[in-house]
């Protein structure tokens, strides 16, 4: 079944206006548009326009506190060990500053072979599950406090 154009009534012979097809091919062009210039123009060109770039931000935090973006602690894994997590001092030593909690039948350890962000170490949370009667009370936690207590702002 064929749809022919008439001439001067602008629709097809099925009945369905040539002017709702520009519509949406108009519609579908806007959009696009609007996307391609959100992904190259981004939060910048807005910041740039209302002078947002060279306004600071004023909060009540104690002049020693880290800075807006500082990195206050890390942990990549690549030690072979958890005892990144418990820097600055050793696990279970009495400078802690978190740590690695395992309860009932869970672990927490450094696994090589499965996929990782960087390096080639990740982080490794367990719960044998084969042992029902202990599951509802396990859990494996990697978990940091000293950051939060000593920077207020977080």
């Amino acid at each position: 079944m064929r749809a022919a154009l008439h001439k001067f009534s602008g629709r097809c012979e099925k009945g369905l206006p040539m002017h709702r097809f520009r519509l949406v091919l108009l519609g579908f062009v806007l959009i696009t548009l609007a996307a391609g210039l959100r992904s190259k123009v981004g939060t910048v060109f807005p910041a740039k326009i209302l002078g947002a770039g060279n306004r600071k931000l004023v909060t009540g935090a104690a002049p020693d506190s880290a800075r807006s973006g500082a990195v206050l602690w890390s942990a990549d894994m690549e030690t072979g060990d958890l005892s990144e997590w418990s820097r600055p001092d050793v696990p279970g030593g009495p400078n802690t500053g978190g740590g690695v909690f395992d309860s009932g039948t869970a672990t927490a350890s450094v696994d090589v072979v499965s996929p990782s962000h960087s390096g080639i170490h990740s982080a490794k949370l367990y719960i044998n599950t084969l042992k029902p009667s202990e599951v509802s009370t396990s859990g494996a936690r990697l978990f940091r406090w000293l950051e939060p207590e000593n920077h207020v702002e977080l």
